[in-house]
């Protein structure tokens, strides 16, 4: 809740500035908490308004302390027209000057086209926390008891997005600093009480980590403090109950040895390489090994191959899930998000192959285990030949078909749940069940505000980030926007940066930065990220996304070769209707118009309500000299997108690339749509 601060000494006087024998103003600002700015001799430099308040904290914590005047008043003044918030902008910045008084032309400069504050002339309280040394252990580990900016909350839709994002961000920062200073402590053989101290600043941090407090238990226990080990443990697993998690195994494995024996096993950290492990509250699934019904020994091997793919594919998208190597009776656990006891698995899937007639069969269900009934059963047939050769492809299409159909069971459990009982898993599973279902401007803002609210429940959710970056593309890609995709990829630019700084390898984020990259028109870096996802699984979407990329490398060919064979080997994908739009856009920019109507129909035929093919359906059809057919397209596009505007379209696309051979292909498509504009017949 926020908390009000009684403001005094509104303006600083010139003696804040001529402070005797200082060369640089001493002005102090507190980020954590309510929004503070004091000057050397106290006084407060805070403006009385909101908005301008707000505009100074953006300032202060964005990249360079600068920002354009454009972002500044679209981003504070986010529900009024342009004229407006540049007015309301104008506004803000002289009651911001009029608050600092003499220190004014030392912090703030103001030009034509940007706003930037001196931030070298500033001690900033976030930073301090973030170069704090050992001395300073402290400010580090109280540094997330309270919020950054909570009297800024509700200024505007936009502000409000950025800071849920600044602060996962910051939270992200200083956890991973605090688990550096343990796990170097772990490793040079510092003396237990130092140990201590440092399980103990990431517990203050984060009170349900769980690597830590096993840490704390043993230091304790090597101490001769016995009960102060099993009292931490009761801490934790009390911690734990309020996420509705159950201590891990190892972490019960060490109280019981401390009870026991009285003495603790000794406790490794891991080799700073795979991070520290944190309670998820995620839903177990258990994967049995594929059973070979062909009857023939010959499959054993293939039977044991598709095993460990379908895991390892699995455990790589698993997101609100903990993946589970299960045996017939004694499961073992596999971490996907961190470690979970095989009890707690709440879905089995158990695989068979078999053989059919004139071609082999992979059998799969999904069983709820608690009651033992068959959720979902699907067959997946191919040649012999197909499933040797292409088994690992193969087995992440299934990989992903699992996991989608995990996401809407889940989904469907959790809507009986009271929203404010919804951690933050529950609320990502939501989330991305309704990317799936969903795409309209409506059922996009209510996704966004649900991985919003899981990032506010668990700042170092990965799949919250990368979802809500996935959600900003989603709206920047509506063919009806008109000032949306700067903002939003701005904001998920900013979702996937967070997310990335957590697990740079990690392939859903990197699926979204690669489609975010190549829309801010940066395609060789998108390219990249598309790589490194698909080093990691062969996840279809990359496949599809990293080949369409290529059409703005100026590769429409080999964009086609690739969003041909994803079609190929995910026959059933339900993104067929992306998949063929792209294969339509590339065959465009090949030269084929007839052939891109084709791929272009074939996308409507799949989601007759998808704008951007429909779009490009016209352009194409009079391209090929189809004009009478492309009005009547063009004008059910109207009827549905009334707010399209084809200047923004043209900057959008134009931007994408500098390409020459591209450039060239979308002038011309360009051309066909305005030719079919209503003015021009």
């Amino acid at each position: 809740m926020s908390r009000q601060v009684k403001r005094e000494h509104p303006v600083a006087s010139n003696r804040d500035a001529q402070c005797p024998g200082a060369t640089k103003p001493n002005i102090r600002i507190f980020l954590r908490g309510p929004f503070r700015v004091l000057s050397a001799a106290g006084r407060n430099l805070l403006p009385r308004g909101r908005k301008a308040r707000a505009l100074l904290a953006y300032l202060c914590l964005v990249d360079g302390g600068a920002a354009t005047r454009a972002r500044l008043a679209g981003f504070l003044w986010d529900e009024v027209s342009e004229d407006k918030a540049r007015s309301s902008l104008r506004q803000a910045l002289v009651e911001l000057s009029a608050a600092m008084g003499g220190l004014q032309p030392k912090l703030l400069q103001v030009s034509r086209d940007r706003v930037s504050v001196n931030l070298e002339a500033c001690w900033v309280d976030v930073q301090a926390a973030v170069e704090a040394t050992d001395a300073g252990l402290e400010s580090l580990q109280t540094a997330g008891r309270c919020e950054l900016l909570e009297d800024l909350e509700g200024t505007s839709g936009a502000f409000d997005d950025w800071l849920t994002i600044e602060r996962a961000h910051y939270a992200d920062k200083i956890q991973t600093i605090l688990e550096a200073r343990l796990k170097l402590a772990l490793r040079t053989g510092t003396p237990a009480e130092r140990r201590a101290q440092a399980a103990r600043a990431v517990i203050a941090f984060n009170p349900a980590h769980e690597e830590a407090c096993r840490v704390l238990m043993a230091c304790l226990a090597d101490m001769g403090e016995r009960a102060l080990a099993l009292r931490e443990f009761e801490r934790c697993r009390s911690d734990l109950a309020q996420l509705t998690v159950e201590p891990s195994p190892e972490t019960r494995a060490l109280a019981e040895s401390i009870r026991t024996k009285g003495r603790a096993a000794i406790v490794k950290s891991g080799d700073g390489a795979g991070g520290m492990s944190e309670p998820t509250g995620l839903a177990a699934v258990a994967v049995m090994p594929v059973q070979n019904l062909t009857g023939r020994q010959k499959y054993e091997a293939l039977a044991a191959g598709l095993t460990e793919d379908i895991l390892t594919d699995l455990a790589l998208l698993a997101g609100p899930f903990v993946v589970i190597e299960s045996s017939n009776a004694r499961p073992s656990v596999r971490q996907a998000a961190g470690p979970h006891g095989s009890d707690q698995s709440k879905y089995v899937i158990s695989p068979s192959i078999q053989l059919g007639p004139g071609c082999f069969r992979v059998n799969l269900r999904l069983i709820d285990r608690s009651g033992g009934n068959c959720l979902w059963a699907d067959r997946y047939e191919c040649s012999e030949s197909a499933i040797i050769e292409f088994h690992t492809s193969f087995a992440s299409r299934i990989a992903r078909e699992v996991h989608a159909r995990l996401v809407r069971e889940e989904a469907r459990r959790i809507s009986s749940k009271p929203r404010h009982d919804r951690t933050s898993s529950e609320l990502v599973v939501e989330g991305l069940s309704s990317l799936q279902r969903d795409n309209n401007a409506k059922a996009l803002e209510e996704t966004r505000v649900l991985f919003l609210r899981a990032i506010n429940l668990d700042p170092r959710s990965i799949e919250a980030l990368a979802g809500l970056g996935h959600v900003y593309h989603r709206m920047a890609s509506q063919p009806a926007c008109s000032s949306v995709p700067t903002e939003a990829m701005a904001w998920g630019r900013a979702a996937i940066d967070t997310a990335l700084a957590v697990d740079p390898e990690h392939v859903y984020a990197n699926y979204v930065a690669g489609m975010i990259r190549s829309v801010e028109g940066d395609a060789a870096r998108a390219a990249l990220s598309f790589d490194t996802a698909l080093s990691r699984s062969s996840y279809a979407p990359a496949l599809a996304f990293g080949g369409y990329n290529k059409i703005f490398l100026g590769k429409p060919k080999d964009a086609l070769r690739s969003v041909e064979e994803c079609i190929t080997r995910n026959p059933r994908d339900p993104s067929h209707y992306i998949y063929c739009f792209f294969a339509g856009v590339a065959e465009l920019n090949c030269g084929n118009p007839e052939r891109a109507t084709e791929w272009l129909r074939r996308s409507l035929a799949y989601n007759p309500s998808y704008g951007s093919a429909r779009l490009w359906l016209a352009g194409s059809l009079l391209l090929a000299d189809r004009k009478s057919e492309a009005k009547t397209v063009m004008a059910s596009f109207r009827e549905r997108h009334q707010g399209f505007d084809l200047g923004q379209f043209t900057r959008q696309w134009a931007s994408r690339s500098d390409d020459p051979f591209y450039q060239s292909r979308i002038a011309t498509f360009v051309g066909a749509l305005q030719q079919l504009e209503p003015s021009t017949g």
